[in-house]
């Protein structure tokens, strides 16, 4: 009678008589026979027996006395939820670009409430994807304003193949069109390339050579439209995807996760609001929240 939606959130099962011995697979315990003994009782994942202490020889009211009455030394922990609003500002005093990985966190992760992001070891690219106005800007521009934060020095550069937020950010250092990127020379020093509206930037030879050459001196971060870009068939966005790194923001359950070959997880949590959505990296994904400037 348990839903399926919250029998899944919880780890830990105990699986006490039931009416038949094929009940107990639904709970993840191999097919046993019942129990007869009363408090006798089956551990889901590990199958293991255990018996249930009786506390008191009488009752329970009897055994509540003696289980001590002093307070706890410590308070239990919080549970906490997962905010809508969360700014940048907050989060990028945990970003870290050294020569084994960049760490640029865009926003808050579900699991801990700790901030999040973009995990980039050397030749390491991310992609950010979702539909209309579901804050693929923004997510380029906190990692802008990361990797800023940690090294002031670093250039950040933006490709926008139409209007587009990052045009007038403060964080980005030069802004150019995609037909000008093939002309734009590379300085001596560690890059942070951006692209906005990818699936608009058609696929140029130097664009292509640049994702693939896995220079250690340089990220790219492409944010697009998820329809549009899972058509895009020998467009240099596959190499991106390669790394498996990146955002799925209001995805679609069932196939964004293609994109990064990581499947999403079959939960849901409602509505996805702006900047919501899940933050991939090592062939995991983790519900977070992004920030906003």
């Amino acid at each position: 009678d348990v839903p399926t939606r919250v029998a899944s959130l919880v780890g830990a099962k105990l699986a006490f008589r039931l009416a038949d011995r094929y009940d107990y697979t639904a709970l993840g315990i191999p097919a046993v026979d019942p129990p007869r003994l009363p408090g006798r009782a089956f551990e889901s994942g590990s199958g293991r027996e255990l018996q249930v202490a009786i506390p008191e020889e009488r009752n329970l009211e009897a055994a509540v006395p003696t289980g001590g009455s002093d307070k706890p030394s410590c308070a239990p922990w919080a549970i906490d939820v997962l905010p809508q609003d969360v700014a940048v500002a907050d989060v990028v005093s945990a970003a870290r670009i050294d020569a084994d990985c960049w760490f640029l966190p865009i926003g808050l992760g579900d699991t801990t409430l700790a901030p999040a992001g973009l995990v980039l070891r050397p030749g390491d690219h991310a992609l950010i994807a979702g539909p209309a106005r579901s804050g693929k800007s923004t997510a380029l521009l906190a990692a802008a304003a990361a990797a800023k934060a940690v090294r002031p020095d670093l250039s950040v550069v933006a490709v926008v193949p139409r209007n587009s937020p990052l045009t007038a950010a403060a964080v980005v250092d030069r802004v150019v069109a995609p037909e000008d990127f093939a002309a734009l020379d590379r300085e001596n020093g560690e890059w942070l390339l951006l692209v906005d509206d990818a699936e608009l930037v058609e696929g140029s030879k130097h664009l292509s050579n640049l994702v693939r050459s896995r220079d250690c001196g340089i990220r790219v971060v492409a944010a697009g439209a998820a329809d549009a870009i899972r058509t895009l068939y020998g467009h240099w966005t596959q190499d991106v995807r390669r790394s498996r790194v990146g955002c799925a923001l209001r995805p679609n359950i069932a196939i964004d996760g293609d994109l990064w070959q990581t499947p999403l997880p079959r939960r849901r949590y409602g509505k996805f609001p702006v900047g919501r959505g899940y933050l991939l990296a090592d062939g995991r994904a983790e519900l977070a929240q992004l920030g906003r400037l």
